[in-house]
């Protein structure tokens, strides 16, 4: 039901969060690492945004507003209901359009609909 490369990228969202300590596992972890996916980045890119400048500056945004764990907590980030409700969104898109696998535009669609 996902494509590799959209399941690469929330276990590099998951990543990211968990070495940050933060709580949560949100909307915008995952868009900070569609970025740098190559097809979102050429989109960016043929739109004239810097992908660079982007995500240096939504991952300093995500890490002054994401709570952090208490030092010596080891717990996992807990997904927030806004991600949870695009990730839902995403799969019925797809199911009702009659595709097989959800894919990374798939999911940066969904996150523009937010």
């Amino acid at each position: 039901m996902i494509s590799k490369e959209l399941r690469s990228i929330f276990t590099q969202a998951v990543g990211y969060a968990k070495s940050s300590k933060h709580e949560y596992l949100t909307l915008e972890h995952i868009f900070l690492m569609l970025i740098h996916d190559q097809t979102i980045e050429n989109l960016f890119l043929d739109l004239g945004v810097d992908t660079d400048q982007l995500f240096s500056e939504l991952k300093k945004y995500v890490d002054e507003n994401t709570p952090k764990f208490p030092v010596g907590i080891t717990e996992e980030p807990m997904e927030t209901i806004s991600l949870s409700s695009t990730i839902e969104y995403m799969v019925s898109h797809v199911q009702s359009s009659g595709k097989t696998n959800a894919n990374v535009e798939d999911m940066f669609v969904a996150i523009l609909k937010d």
